[in-house]
């Protein structure tokens, strides 16, 4: 610029001169025309010098620019330069938007390897380029290499592959990857990884920071834009100096030229060439005109520029995302917009649906918009969004049409206009931006019938818009006219239109809204922020669409009456608005309403503090963002129960991140906050007698334990206060004023999580503090010492914690320090720098090495033995000629005659050369058989050593290939997922906000363990750093996964191969039913199967049985093919695995081209049948799970076929629903609890086969369902309000009838009716009439039908003996409070003729069999008759002797009947004094058992056992196991309590395991425990006994573990309950102590509270094989939280709970239980039986706070109960009486029943913290509290009385 100051010099003195002449000689001026030559001379002398001066300057200028510009490159070549060369990095991303310089700057890499060398063997330069194909970038890098030729062209990819990674392996490389779009697998192209340990390196460019992601680089490197002065720098030089210097403007308009190229070094390289020839001002004048107007006219726009970028476009997924990008180009250059704003106008345009809810919308939009950002065509800044000029000429040039079509989308937006700009075809506008002009009135009445979108918004002069200027806009959709400051009225006839979805009147001086407002029904954004002038807005109820009103700071408040006319708005979902605080409590009335609010403005006028209340009562509002209170004279704030929000224990406003008090004078403090966790803005003004933000003592009695506060606050502004220093995870600003004596207070008891130090200073005249998230604190102001209190709130950071420690201590050494913090400031941060630099070196030092491992295992295994094996890989269409000529190439056979050779020649040849070595032959990926001899392999053998190995997805195929027990590659566990998935997503990701990794983690468990997915779904969620754009993906992986990026192209056309290799259409339609069923659903086998049957896809027109077998094969087929996963815990049922399931839904989708075509929402929660676009294609419809509680509407479904509606809280389905389903073949209503009504309108369904009412209340089926003559398969089970079924015989085509466990009484009537039913195959029924049952099993055909059957109530005087008819399809039986004294059988044939005396098996199909409380029988010899039994449970009859009587057995001798050759489980629950089990065998041998320590003992003939008043076995392959207790005193493995009498103790210690309540050991000698508790009231009894107190002191529990057979539970320090790393090292230090007294870890038990930390803890410990028991659980949400840890026994205190639902209210919970008339403690415990063994998890649950007998009778069949001992010593003394009334011994909880009970979507959640917090009512909380209090006091009181035994340090 040096060159400038000396012409600015030259010029003055030339000046001064000819202003010297004038001063001094007057007659110059006077004779000014005969001196006019002499001064044109000396005009031209200045001009020629200045001319010179600025063509020097000129020149120095732009050789400094060219050097500027060449350091500018210099400088990003180094950064990208120095980054390769480190030792960590093996990959290098560079990303930036089209045109930015990413190809100079590769080129410029490549060419300084070249020229330096680098110690690299080899560097490759790819050009990939969009479209690339593996086989492209192979043949680049195989033309470096040398490997190109004809005949490696011929070569698969993986043939190519492997010779690329065999010469790269060996190799030093370089590889530079130009322009890629899509991630580029190197495995596939056969690149070595590169790492630090082989030294290679791979850099790429992309203009997409996602595929940065997916390559692996956590961290890209950006190429911007160049900035003004460089941007300027490049066009010059474009331009030449002789251009610039041809006019003294030019060099003006040049930069003006520049700037519109906004640094992009494309556009300044094409618009610099095309103005490097323009030497006039017209020209350059010219160029700017149509840069500003219309860039695409430019020269070389179109041709070189525009069509570079619109590749980006281009690779956009999708046109939702098109269409929300090119929305961007109508706002004005260099526009910033809020990306809310952005997303509201795509809803309304219809871009994103909103059929779903707001927030998954604007989830989706958040991730379009982030997707946008990442491909570089958006510019993001916080929370605003812009374009970049030349991509937003593209953007309009693309929209356009290319040019073609310039009037559809008119944008003229900040160019000054005054008057509308002339168009010649309005017709075909579609959208038109004239925002930001000058206009004053509208007028006019444009024909604009396409036009969608209409901005007008910031024309601050608009006063006037005409009557006319609306009228022929039917299809606007969007109208802004927000920020028209001067616009105060609109005209009636926007009323016309109609199509109206967006109107925003924001910043208007709008005093009414016109009437016709009102007609506008679609509309369903209306914006009405400061509108200070608008009175009021009645009326709006009638808008019915409206989802989102915006009031905030307008002059309307809302006040009741509007608050009313809200409530009546079905679809409002958001609110912003103001209101007083006297109306604020009247929201608990309209839930509609408090439910919408998202921005509340509370504020009274200034001056009226009578119109103020004392106190605040705030309804908790859960969707609350934003509140702000202003000028309100309340003294306190307190939070309000709603109706949709009853819970005050946990947070309530967890959306809460604005809060903002101004005004405030009677606060004293804002402990309400404690209910905003998520608070990340506060700000408080002027509150004069604000004390403290969190009072301690308020705190202590509203606060929940598990909640801390403030643990994402990252801004602090207090106004007027004196602030102690504050240390928070975020940047804290804060104003101070001294005007004030006290400080603000953070109490460190608020926040248990936190560390809290006291510092003795205080800031003075403070301005601001900023605290940075780990680094530095900046202080400005003076700090004085301080009398009160302060406190330091810091989170628990190592780094942190040392800072701080550093800090302190140099506090105390030296006062300066602080006092001159500022100075010392810079070495603060050189020493944080040095403490991170240490800390990222051993981190990635450490991943350096444990990497380094891996690779070594991994090559270990690899590389091994592709030096020794032969590999072949071989794809679904291998054939034999293939796989030997891979074999040949490898063994060095081949060549042209080879390659001319027949398949056996060439076998011949294969087999001649292998026989004589020892090889590894590896086959990957194969479908079929391989015929090894065919290929000419030698078999491998012991003899010759050779191996082969080989990998499929078919079990079938192993079994082919001879391999009898093949090793399954199963999932990865949960966390082996969750490692894999963090590992590929990145640590910058995860990081980069605290509630991502949360999410991270349901992202990953979506992928249930798959590599792949994991992998596929890692990578593209690797540049994904924001909440929303994790919200969304969870959103679209739970709704459609198939929409996931990736997923269609990566994961399901790899899994479809499986499909595709299943035989026949058949298997395959079988296989996608299966997808109709809710994620991880356990679907029956045996229902599945009737499923297909009737759906079409088994023919039964050869009988069940084989239908049954060719469903079973099918099912056994798709295990095998690894499409269906069979349920370890019970083979009869199987599940999808999640992305198989996805996989299936995609293709019975076509694909994805027709997802309306099978619509699957199952257990996603929804309330309503959703909405279809078009009913009439949709064949299968499956809406199971859900809370769908009333259809009404009727929906026109001629293709219909399925329609599961089952599980869901349905009440009503209306008449018209099925009318319109001609062809529904299958309906499933099952398990609907509440419905007890179907419509007549059923008879409509005229092609319906199947239809299950199981588990309903309907009590009268309708009459036209017998006119269904095509029903094959009725489901009535479990009817509890049935009363009759006649006029069933008119369904004569009926198979299949279950009706037991059904109200309905089955009579004469009935059985006559259904002897009628000529195809009737299956019948499931209850017997309970000695009329019926003689009939009814007299009758062979129906007696044939019976698959299951139970008879009960059947007294003695009626049936003394039962005679059982051969039932050859029976499979299970229950016989139960019968009176008969014996069993017989009587074989039938189809002539009904009998024998007597069978001698074979009669019952072959039956396999369970339950006898309950039949007292009469004293044997069930008739079993002999079973031969395929698997279950046996007898219970309670207790005649019972012999389960099989010797005598009556020879009676029925044969060799051919082997009983119980099949029995896995027998349970025996019966008091009888005496029982023999004897199990004959051939040839005569009479086999007795009995239970010895847990084992099988063979006796003598006849022997009768010990008495056995509770057995249970579980037999699996020919090992017993004991499942329960089996209470025999002689056994030290079963329960101990006293056996042998006929007592009410040994009655329920048959079905529980009964602990007895004592801390007293002398107790144990009459109620000997089974287990035992370590814990503090025990010691403490202990300690208060005589002579006991050093057998306390030394290892009770040792001595405990001696007394009692079970496990022994120690509890954990009470005082740890909510530090999960403390209970973790308590348990680690209890159990070494254990192991020094030799106490087995199997015996014990560790005793936590199940607070969340201490459920975490139990997880954490289960995992290491650790058993937990669980305390202080009250609330079913704790009990299926802890089940999920996998705790091994969860307590429940029954008789608590009851004792607090006595003197409180207001738990849902408990209210619930008490509503349907049960005790809240029992039903807790009825329901975490249930979920746990429904879900099979493998917890068991305790009992304790029994109070009474009749609880523990209520019980019976729980795990473990702990009674008090009065209890029972009531138990014992009391007789166990048959039929007595009172007491029923029957077990009440049993795994099969919890099979049928219902779980709500919302109790069946993963659960963590905030919903476990959300979930525990307030008698959880309070119960819970003083649990652990109680428990830590008595460990006090323990440590007390061990302190005056044994002084400290011994104790």
């Amino acid at each position: 610029m040096g060159g400038c100051i000396s012409v600015s010099l030259s010029c003055d003195r030339v000046v001064n001169q000819i202003s010297q002449c004038l001063c001094v000689s007057g007659n110059y001026i006077h004779n000014l025309s005969e001196n006019l030559a002499s001064l044109q001379k000396a005009m031209g002398v200045l001009k020629a010098k200045r001319d010179d001066v600025q063509g020097r300057v000129d020149r120095e200028e732009f050789t400094g620019h060219r050097r500027r510009l060449a350091q500018v490159q210099d400088s990003m070549l180094d950064k990208v330069w120095n980054c390769l060369m480190e030792d960590k990095v093996g990959i290098v991303g560079l990303y930036g938007m089209g045109g930015v310089g990413k190809t100079t700057l590769l080129t410029q890499i490549n060419n300084k390897f070249s020229k330096l060398g680098g110690g690299f063997d080899v560097v490759i330069w790819v050009v990939v380029s969009k479209n690339a194909t593996v086989h492209k970038i192979q043949r680049s890098i195989g033309e470096k290499l040398g490997l190109v030729g004809k005949k490696w062209d011929e070569k698969n990819k993986n043939q190519r592959a492997l010779d690329i990674h065999n010469v790269l392996r060996r190799k030093k490389f370089v590889l530079l990857l130009d322009d890629i779009w899509e991630k580029v697998n190197l495995n596939v192209i056969g690149v070595p990884y590169p790492s630090g340990e082989n030294g290679c390196k791979v850099a790429f460019t992309t203009r997409s920071k996602e595929v940065c992601g997916r390559m692996g680089v956590d961290d890209p490197m950006e190429v911007s834009c160049l900035d003004t002065r460089n941007a300027w720098d490049l066009l010059k030089k474009k331009v030449g100096e002789n251009t610039l210097g041809s006019h003294p403007d030019i060099p003006q308009l040049a930069r003006k030229v520049s700037e519109k190229c906004r640094g992009l070094p494309l556009a300044l390289n094409v618009l610099g060439e095309t103005m490097s020839c323009k030497r006039t001002i017209q020209e350059w004048c010219h160029a700017i005109e149509v840069l500003t107007s219309s860039a695409t006219d430019f020269s070389g726009m179109e041709d070189e520029v525009l069509p570079i970028l619109k590749y980006s476009y281009d690779s956009l997924n999708g046109e939702d995302a098109k269409s929300c990008f090119l929305y961007c180009s109508l706002f004005p250059e260099d526009f910033k917009i809020r990306k809310e704003m952005f997303i509201e106008y795509w809803i309304c345009e219809g871009f994103i649906e909103e059929k779903q809810g707001r927030e998954k919308a604007f989830n989706q939009g958040y991730d379009i918009l982030g997707t946008l950002v990442r491909s570089s065509l958006l510019l993001e800044d916080k929370d605003f969004v812009s374009m970049h000029d030349v991509v937003r000429e593209m953007a309009l040039w693309i929209s356009s049409d290319l040019g073609k079509h310039k009037e559809r989308c008119i944008v003229q937006a900040g160019v000054g206009l005054d008057e509308l700009p002339e168009v010649k075809n309005w017709r075909a506008v579609k959208r038109m931006s004239l925002m930001n002009n000058n206009f004053e009135n509208i007028y006019g009445c444009p024909e604009c019938v396409e036009l969608i979108t209409l901005f007008l918004q910031n024309n601050y002069k608009l006063v006037v818009i005409s009557m006319e200027f609306f009228r022929c806009m039917p299809s606007l959709t969007v109208l802004d006219l927000s920020e028209n400051h001067s616009l105060s009225e609109l005209p009636e006839e926007i009323s016309e239109l109609v199509s109206l979805q967006y109107l925003d009147l924001s910043g208007t001086y709008i005093e009414r809204l016109p009437h016709g407002l009102q007609k506008l029904r679609k509309l369903v954004h209306l914006k009405l922020e400061r509108t200070r002038r608008l009175e009021s807005i009645s009326g709006i109820s009638y808008l019915s669409s409206l989802r989102t009103l915006r009031l905030r700071d307008s002059k309307t408040t809302l006040e009741t009456s509007l608050m009313k006319e809200l409530q009546l708005l079905e679809h409002l979902e958001l609110i912003t608005t103001n209101i007083s605080s006297s109306l604020v409590g009247e929201l608990v009335y309209y839930p509609r309403v408090g439910r919408c609010i998202q921005h509340i403005f509370i504020r009274d006028h200034w001056g009226r503090p009578e119109e103020s209340v004392g106190v605040l009562v705030l309804p908790a509002i859960t969707n609350l963002c934003y509140i702000s209170i202003w000028n309100c004279w309340m003294w306190e704030i307190m939070i309000e129960k709603t109706p949709w929000n009853k819970n005050l224990t946990s947070p309530n406003f967890s959306n809460l991140s604005n809060v903002r008090i101004e005004g405030c004078d009677g606060l004293k403090d804002l402990t309400w906050l404690l209910f905003a966790p998520n608070l990340i803005n506060l700000r408080v003004w002027g509150c004069k007698h604000l004390e403290d933000i969190i009072s301690k003592e308020k705190a202590a009695s509203v606060l929940d334990k598990e909640i801390l506060p403030f643990q994402k606050l990252e801004c602090l502004n207090l106004y007027k206060y004196y602030l102690p220093f504050l240390d928070m995870n975020g940047k804290v600003t804060v104003a101070v004023d001294d005007n004030r004596d006290r400080c603000i207070n953070m109490h460190p008891a608020i926040a248990p999580g936190l560390s809290v130090t006291a510092l003795p200073w205080q800031v003075n005249n403070l301005t601001c503090i900023y605290i940075n998230k780990i680094e530095t604190a900046t202080f400005f102001g003076e700090i004085r010492p301080v009398v009160g209190d302060g406190w330091v709130l810091s989170t628990n950071v190592y780094s942190m914690m040392h800072t701080v420690a550093s800090l302190d201590s140099c506090t105390k050494a030296k006062g300066s320090y602080i006092h001159n913090l500022s100075e010392n400031l810079a070495s603060l941060e050189k020493a944080m720098g040095v403490l991170k630099g240490r800390q990222y070196d051993v981190i990635r030092r450490l991943e350096r090495e444990e990497f380094t491992g891996r690779q070594q295992r991994l090559s270990q295994v690899q590389f091994d033995d592709l030096l020794r094996s032969k590999e072949v890989e071989l794809q679904r269409s291998s054939t034999v000629r293939k796989i030997q000529r891979d074999i040949a190439e490898k063994v060095g056979l081949g060549g042209m005659e080879w390659g001319e050779r027949n398949d056996n020649q060439t076998a011949v040849d294969i087999h001649n050369v292998l026989r004589r070595r020892k090889f590894v032959l590896l086959l990957d990926d194969i479908w079929e058989k391989v015929n090894l001899k065919a290929v000419g392999v030698p078999y491998p053998s012991k003899d010759n050593g050779c191996k082969v190995a080989f990998t499929t997805r078919s079990r079938d195929v192993c079994g082919r290939m001879g391999v009898d027990d093949p090793m399954e590659v199963s999932c990865l566990q949960p966390e082996e997922s969750w490692d894999l998935f963090q590992m590929i997503v990145g640590k910058n990701t995860l990081g980069s906000h605290p509630d991502i990794p949360g999410l991270a983690r349901k992202v990953a468990r979506k992928c249930r363990g798959l590599p792949l997915a994991l992998n596929v779904i890692g990578e593209a969620m690797a540049c994904k750093r924001t909440v929303h754009e994790w919200s969304h993906a969870i959103d679209v992986l739970t709704s459609s996964a198939t929409d996931f990026s990736g997923m269609e192209d990566e994961i399901l056309h790899v899994l479809k191969y499986s499909y595709d290799n299943l035989n026949g259409e058949l298997m395959k339609s079988c296989f996608l039913y299966c997808s109709l069923f809710p994620e991880d659903y356990l679907i029956d086998k045996e229902g599945l199967v009737d499923y297909w049957i009737c759906e079409g896809f088994i023919n039964e027109k050869e009988g069940r049985e084989r239908t049954l077998n060719q469903g079973y094969e099918i099912i056994g087929t798709l295990v095998r093919a690894c499409l269906l996963m069979e349920e370890k815990r019970n083979k009869s049922n199987v599940k999808m695995h999640d992305v198989v399931r996805e996989m299936a839904l995609w293709i019975s989708s076509d694909l994805g081209k027709q997802k309306e075509k099978c619509i699957v929402r199952a257990g996603v929660g929804l309330c309503e049948v959703p909405k279809v676009k078009d009913w009439n294609t949709v064949r299968k419809l499956s809406l199971m799970n859900n809370e769908i509680e009333e259809i009404f509407d009727s929906h026109e479904c001629a293709a219909l076929t399925t329609l599961f509606l089952q599980k869901n809280d349905m009440v009503k389905i209306s008449a018209e629903f099925f009318r319109c389903m001609p062809h529904l073949v299958v309906l499933d209503l099952s398990e609907n609890h509440s419905l007890d009504e179907l419509p007549e309108e059923i008879s409509e369904l005229v092609s319906l086969r199947y239809f299950n009412l199981s588990y309903t209340c309907i009590h009268q089926l309708p009459v036209g369902l017998w006119t269904l003559k095509k029903l094959i398969h009725l489901n009535l089970e479990h009817m509890s309000s049935l009363g009759s079924i006649l006029g069933i015989s008119n369904l004569w085509n009926l198979r299949t009838l279950g009706l037991r466990d059904s109200k309905l009484l089955l009579d004469m009537s009935l059985v006559k009716e259904l002897q009628l039913l000529e195809h009737l195959e299956v019948v499931t029924l209850d017997i309970s009439s000695s009329l019926v049952a003689e009939p009814l099993l007299c009758s062979h055909r129906l007696v044939e039908c019976i698959k299951e059957v139970d008879i009960k109530y059947l007294k003695e005087e009626s049936v003394r003996v039962l005679t059982l008819p051969t039932m050859g399809n029976l499979r299970r039986l229950g016989i139960k409070m019968c009176g008969m004294r014996e069993i017989k059988i009587e074989s039938t044939t189809s002539s009904s003729s009998r024998n007597k005396s069978p001698t074979t098996p009669c019952f072959s199909n039956l396999s369970r069999v339950f006898i309950a409380k039949c007292h009469g029988l004293k044997d069930l010899t008739w079993l002999l008759f079973a031969p395929n039994l698997t279950f046996l449970e007898v219970g309670f009859s207790k005649e019972v002797e012999d389960i099989i009587s010797e005598e009556k057995a020879e009676e029925h001798s044969s060799a051919t009947i082997v009983p119980f050759r099949k029995l896995e489980t027998l349970h025996l629950l019966t008091s009888a004094k005496k029982m023999a089990l004897s199990l004959q065998s051939p040839p005569c041998a009479t086999l007795s058992a009995s239970i010895q320590k847990g084992r099988w003992k063979t006796l003598a003939a006849g022997f009768s056992a010990t008495p056995l008043p509770a057995v249970n076995f579980s037999i699996r392959r020919s090992i017993p196991r004991i499942l329960a207790s089996a209470s025999s005193s002689s056994s030290p493995s079963s329960s101990s309590l006293e056996a042998g009498e006929n007592n009410e103790l040994n009655a329920v210690s048959a079905f529980s395991e009964i602990v007895p309540d004592t801390v007293v050991f002398d107790d144990f000698e009459r109620f000997p425990p089974t287990a035992a508790t370590v814990s503090s009231s025990l010691l403490l009894g202990i300690c208060g006994l005589p002579d006991t107190i050093f057998r306390a002191i030394v290892n009770v529990g040792g001595d405990l573990v001696k007394l009692v057979p079970g496990r022994v539970s120690t509890e954990v320090d009470a005082r740890l309950a909510y530090d999960t790393n403390g209970i973790i090292r308590k348990v680690h230090d209890l159990l070494r102590l254990y192991n020094e007294i030799d106490v087995p870890h199997d015996r014990l038990l560790f005793k936590i509270p199940a607070t969340w930390q201490g459920i975490e803890a139990a997880r954490l410990l289960e995992s290491e094989g650790i058993q937990t028991h669980m305390t202080f659980v009250y609330s079913f949400a704790q009990a299926a939280a802890a089940a999920q840890a996998g705790a091994s026994v969860i307590q429940i205190f029954v008789g608590r709970l009851r004792d607090w639902a006595r003197n409180h209210s207001g738990d849902t919970e408990i209210e619930s239980a008490i509503k349907s008339g049960e005790d809240p403690g029992l039903a807790l415990v009825k329901r975490s039986y249930n979920y746990i063994h429904k879900y099979g998890y493998k917890s068991k649950l305790m009992a304790a706070a029994v109070r009474n007998k009749q609880d523990l009778f209520s019980l019976l069949g729980v795990d473990y109960v702990i009674a008090p001992l009065k209890v029972l010593q009531s138990l014992k003394d009391s007789p166990a009486i048959p039929g007595d009334e009172k007491y029923s011994f029957v077990r009440k909880l049993t795994p099969e029943t919890a099979t049928h009970y219902h779980f709500t979507n919302k109790e069946l959640i993963k659960w963590d913290q905030l919903s476990l917090a959300s979930a525990m009512g307030p008698a959880s909380v309070e119960l819970s509290s003083a649990g652990v209090e109680g428990y830590a006091n008595q460990a006090k009181r323990v440590e007390e009385l061990f302190g005056k035994i044994w002084p400290p340090p011994n104790v």
